[in-house]
């Protein structure tokens, strides 16, 4: 059957105007990704706007032997999205309703089965102009209609942006999030049930912050006007003094202990006045809505999804997603609490951690928290959010010195020991032009007191070594402190991509050394990335998902963040980060990166020792049962037959 017929028969299960063929205008836009990957040989991208349609293109492709690839925000570097012979782009899967805690201190929510996707708000416009306005029109229009303009949030506590947060994500897709609007917007629900009307809605938008974030390039560009900044604290009120022999970081220190009583300072909001059990609301969305989106929409009720750093797409929720709240409350997919999944053979699952669920539906769920995006196409989800008030946070920066940068990487590791849950902390190498514009930047977020945390940072810059060149911090909204990477890497949109993680169990002086030599050569636009993890994350079951304990339990996650222009020096940027990782860090090793790393080109070896041997097998055994015909073939899963003989090589 040829392209054009069977294109016309898929355009039969779906609105015409949902199917793009590739000499669109449209198909164009929708498969170029942000690292600027492009030149999907993809035969149809479709724009379901359910999960029953979903399910009728899975089966259309069963039937004609064609592969399924499934694109919610393009933000895989490795392009899986755009190359199956049908791509599912499910961007139009993104309204989000809130449902806060109720007098009870529960949420009360029916389940996804019994509420069924909502149907667009221009359901009434005629399906060619609405395709013209979501698809863009194929007769010649290059671009999707403009965005409606934003309504403007009431005055809120804001205040300057901090550096980025270079944790663990998905890197970035196609266009900047900056645009982004939660379509059908929040509803808020407290401790009611919600039938998912759209009742109450109001418009969401993201949080129109003005404070750009200052960039250190370009201080470092200028080293004799200094920093825009000026070196010191930058609280009003002063912190106690710093004492180095002190065990500020005891998880059982009393400055750390968390208080349950309100406060009332500018910072009573925090999340140090909540109590560790405190209630959560429920977030339910469609595949397509973005992080971005999911912040503007829970942050009026100051409550947060654990997620990884802008931009990112749903798949963190099956693959990992780490970000500043983590170490409190776990990965992103640990907080999933239900989910509404198309398998491979095109049967509509509803998951839970419920007992009551068949054994086939226990694997699944088991399997959906770690290794989803293999299992089947996600197409609503049901996560838990948390009450956050505002955090201190901020940069500091040093000079790159080769013959100090080991001595402060090392000081800055012991002070990450026993840092309590409410702690994210970083230490990123970055590169500039030369060795001699390289900096290393400290990023500190505290789910907490402006004090506590101002302790935290006097015990990092307690270290001699090297002036600090900028000191940054200040009690900030957590919704300013998520835009903040947003701005950094919208400024690098349209750069070619490479990311490289793992997970260590130990970070010792020898690597350190290695390290900071190796750095010296690395071109400008790399980031070498340290960041402590742990917490909470090593709280999950060891049965709650297929993410195992060894690398739950890992005190540090690094990865090789590289960005070039030309196509023609993919494979030197590439092997960089693969010599840092693989060689370097790779005999300390947890056993693998978080999920959302992994790549197919990876080889078989790496991604069953991200899983574990017998996680692995469960799997294969999983996998081979769901997509015997490999209808979901483009994911990190190894190619068909590879994850066998993976298998009989450790048995």
């Amino acid at each position: 059957m040829s392209d054009p017929e069977w294109t016309t028969l898929l355009g039969a299960l779906v609105p015409d105007f949902a199917v793009s063929r590739p000499n669109d205008d449209s198909f164009i836009a929708r498969t170029t990704l942000l690292n600027n990957a492009s030149g999907s040989a993809a035969r149809a991208l479709v724009l379901p706007t359910s999960a029953a349609q979903v399910s009728a293109v899975v089966k259309f492709a069963l039937e004609h032997k064609l592969t399924v690839s499934v694109k919610s925000g393009g933000y895989n570097t490795a392009g899986w999205s755009i190359a199956g012979d049908i791509i599912l782009d499910l961007a139009e899967l993104a309204q989000i309703q809130v449902t806060t805690p109720g007098p009870t201190g529960h949420a009360v929510v029916p389940s996804l089965a019994k509420t069924p996707t909502r149907k667009p708000d221009d359901e009434d416009v005629d399906p060619r102009e609405r395709g013209k306005k979501r698809a863009g029109d194929r007769r010649g229009s290059s671009s999707e209609s403009p965005p409606p303009a934003r309504k403007p949030r009431p005055a809120s506590r804001t205040s300057s942006s901090s550096g980025s947060h270079l944790g663990s994500r998905t890197p970035s897709g196609e266009n900047s999030e900056e645009t982004e609007e939660t379509s059908g917007g929040p509803s808020r629900d407290s401790g009611t049930e919600t039938e998912g009307k759209g009742k109450g809605k109001a418009k969401a938008s993201a949080n129109d912050v003005s404070e750009v974030t200052r960039s250190w390039v370009a201080d470092q560009a200028n080293p004799q006007a200094g920093p825009s900044h000026a070196a010191g604290p930058s609280s009003s009120r002063p912190p106690p003094p710093f004492d180095p022999t002190a065990s500020y970081f005891s998880s059982t220190a009393g400055s750390f202990a968390t208080s349950t009583t309100p406060s009332t300072t500018p910072s009573s909001r925090s999340s140090s006045s909540v109590p560790a059990a405190a209630p959560h609301a429920l977030v339910t969305f469609g595949a397509g809505a973005r992080s971005k989106a999911l912040d503007a929409a829970t942050a009026p009720f100051d409550y947060y999804i654990p997620l990884a750093a802008y931009p990112s797409g749903c798949a963190i929720f099956m693959s990992g997603g780490f970000g500043y709240l983590s170490r409190l409350h776990g990965l992103s997919m640990d907080n999933v609490v239900e989910a509404e999944v198309v398998l491979p053979d095109g049967r509509i699952v509803y998951l839970t951690e419920e007992d009551d669920m068949s054994d086939e539906m226990k694997d699944l769920w088991w399997a959906f928290r770690g290794a989803g995006v293999a299992m089947g196409i996600v197409t609503r989800l049901r996560v838990k959010a948390y009450r956050v008030g505002l955090v201190f946070s901020g940069n500091l920066i040093y000079p790159f010195n080769p013959a100090t940068t080991p001595s402060l990487i090392k000081h800055w590791r012991d002070c990450c020991k026993n840092a309590p849950r409410e702690a994210y902390l970083n230490l990123i190498l970055t590169a500039g032009p030369d060795d001699r514009s390289h900096v290393v930047v400290m990023q500190v977020c505290y789910l907490g007191d402006r004090v506590l945390g101002d302790q935290l940072v006097q015990a990092i810059m307690s270290w001699e070594g090297e002036r600090c060149l900028l000191k940054d911090f200040e009690m900030r909204t957590f919704l300013t402190q998520q835009e903040s990477a947003s701005k950094v890497l919208r400024a690098q949109a349209g750069n070619r991509w490479c990311i490289r993680a793992d997970l260590i169990s130990t970070l010792p002086d020898d690597v350190i050394h290695t390290s900071v030599t190796a750095f010296r050569h690395i071109p400008e636009g790399s980031a070498w990335l340290f960041e402590i993890s742990g917490g909470a994350i090593a709280d999950a079951a060891p049965a709650s998902s297929c993410f195992p304990q060894e690398a739950r339990s890992a005190p540090f996650n690094v990865a090789a963040i590289h960005q070039w222009k030309d196509e023609s020096d993919d494979d030197v940027w590439r092997e960089a980060a693969r010599r840092w990782i693989d060689g370097t860090m790779a005999p300390h090793s947890a056993g693998g990166s978080f999920p959302c790393f992994i790549e197919s080109s990876d080889g078989e070896a790496r991604v069953q020792r991200t899983f574990g041997t017998q996680n692995w097998a469960r799997l294969v055994e999983l996998k081979t049962r769901l997509d015997p015909q490999r209808v979901l073939p483009h994911t990190f899963w190894p190619k068909e037959g590879d994850e066998r003989k993976c298998e009989r090589k450790t048995n």
